[in-house]
C-alpha cells in the first residue's frame, strides 16, 4: 500500500508567496529627495489625508492628463 504524502507550506512561506504574487502586479519608482524637503512633503501629504504613494500617483496622472 502506498502512503500519500502532502507537502504543507508554513504560514510564513504562504505569506511570502502571496506578497510576491501581489507585488508582481506593480512596478516601482525610486525617488531621491533631500531630507529637509521630504519632511515638508510628508507633512503636506499627511495634512491632505493621502498616502505618499497615492499623492505621487495622482500628480503623475494629472500631469499626463494636462500634457498628453
Amino acid at each position: 500500500m502506498h502512503k500519500i504524502y502532502r507537502k504543507y507550506m508554513s504560514s510564513e512561506q504562504a505569506i511570502k508567496r502571496a506578497q510576491k504574487k501581489y507585488e508582481s502586479k506593480f512596478s516601482s519608482i525610486k525617488l531621491r529627495i533631500p531630507r529637509d524637503e521630504m519632511d515638508e512633503i510628508r507633512k503636506y501629504v499627511a495634512d491632505k489625508g493621502e498616502t505618499m504613494n497615492a499623492f505621487v500617483h495622482r500628480l503623475i496622472k494629472e500631469e499626463m492628463k494636462r500634457n498628453p
